[in-house]
């Protein structure tokens, strides 16, 4: 089981941060697996932990990773971590957990379990996030083929983040290119009614359809009358039967 925090994520990258999170837990076989990809950094990250029976009751821990400590070491090095608790407590970047008040606990802390972590990389070789792990099932070391596992499946999740990521950009391009299409169309009708009317009651009604459903579910346009008084010129609305004049 477990739980997931984020940012700003969307929820088919944090499918993927449970999917892969669930896959390092149920392969390499141990307590704690925590995915997280990185859009730009740790304030947007979406983030999924998931946690055994054993650490049940912090499965609601919603406190987001600082970014800080070992975590930042992969990140910056962009290299797999794999340390013992001995060589966790001697890690230059070992903080503990006082950034991260509420965390579930590293068993007995100290000691303080095995610790086990591979980077996601981009194809250009920029990081997308990481992928740990820590205290195994077996209470024994995590092993060069544990690590060898990760980083394969780290790999894995990496290529799958780029192409989810490179057909959402496509999809966003075409929707914007869509949007402008609409809106140049809107500009040169709306030229044309300029052209054509010279009656400022007909060029509001005829502006506020041309607005109305195609980029905006209810347009209203004022005018100002001779003796400089504003009064409404036209209103339209995308439900008729909801329009109140």
């Amino acid at each position: 089981g477990g739980r997931v925090s984020h940012g700003r994520g969307q929820s088919r990258r944090r499918a993927l941060a449970i999917g892969w999170s669930v896959a390092a837990v149920a392969i390499v076989g141990c307590h704690q697996a925590v995915t997280t990809r990185m859009p730009t950094g740790w304030t947007d990250a979406t983030t999924y932990v998931s946690l055994s029976e054993t650490y049940a009751q912090w499965r609601d821990y919603d406190v987001l990773p600082k970014g800080l400590g070992v975590l930042e070491s992969v990140v910056r090095d962009n290299r797999p971590l794999r340390l013992t608790a001995r060589e966790l407590l001697a890690h230059p970047d070992w903080r503990g957990l006082r950034e991260a008040p509420g965390h579930p606990p590293l068993p007995g802390h100290p000691p303080v379990p095995d610790y086990l972590a591979a980077p996601l990389v981009g194809r250009d070789g920029r990081n997308l996030g990481l992928v740990q792990l820590s205290h195994k099932l077996d209470e024994r070391p995590f092993t060069a083929e544990d690590e060898a596992v990760l980083v394969q499946l780290a790999q894995m999740t990496s290529s799958t983040i780029e192409r989810l990521e490179a057909l959402q950009g496509e999809q966003l391009a075409r929707r914007e290119a869509e949007a402008a299409a609409v809106v140049h169309a809107v500009l040169s009708e709306a030229s044309a009614v300029f052209a054509e009317r010279f009656d400022p009651e007909g060029i509001a009604s005829a502006l506020v359809d041309l607005v109305v459903p195609r980029l905006a579910d209810l347009a209203i346009v004022h005018v100002v009358d001779g003796e400089g008084a504003v009064r409404m010129a036209a209103i339209t609305t995308a439900e008729p039967s909801e329009l109140v004049r």
